[in-house]
């Protein structure tokens, strides 16, 4: 396992909603009040760890998650898949595509338009809707 810089060198700060930031929140106080088994270098200041304190390895992270998926009789879906599937959700709530690629660290929208196209169908069908609701209000 080793740790690297993302693919575009770009850091990128994505906000988080109050109750995803709650539940963080609450992991980190867990860890905190755990006994450390296995003393880590503050400055990596990891949120997902073994009981131990290691970090989790990406391959126990997956194979945990497919697990999971499995025990709620839902389709497969590999742990990856979650990145698709907010930056699907994300399209069909109507955020902006700048916003989404921001998100993804794409280096430029085109690259999330290229992925997403399949997804932007949908929206401008929810557009036109939205649009057209608007005029039908205006009229009255």
């Amino acid at each position: 396992m080793y740790e690297q810089t993302p693919k575009t060198r770009k850091t990128r700060i994505v906000d988080l909603d109050p109750d995803t930031i709650a539940v963080l929140k609450e992991l980190r106080e867990r860890q905190r009040k755990a006994p450390p088994v296995v003393r880590l270098d503050d400055s990596r200041n990891y949120l997902f760890t073994c009981e131990d304190g290691r970090p989790v390895h990406p391959n126990d992270a997956s194979r945990e998650f497919k697990k999971a998926v499995e025990a709620a009789g839902l389709r497969h879906i590999p742990l990856h898949g979650l990145r698709h599937t907010h930056a699907a959700l994300a399209i069909d709530a109507g955020v902006p595509i700048s916003v989404v690629s921001d998100q993804l660290g794409h280096a430029n929208a085109n690259i999330t338009l290229g992925v997403y196209t399949h997804q932007l169908r949908g929206s401008q069908a929810k557009a036109a809707n939205a649009v057209a609701d608007l005029v039908r209000e205006a009229e009255n």
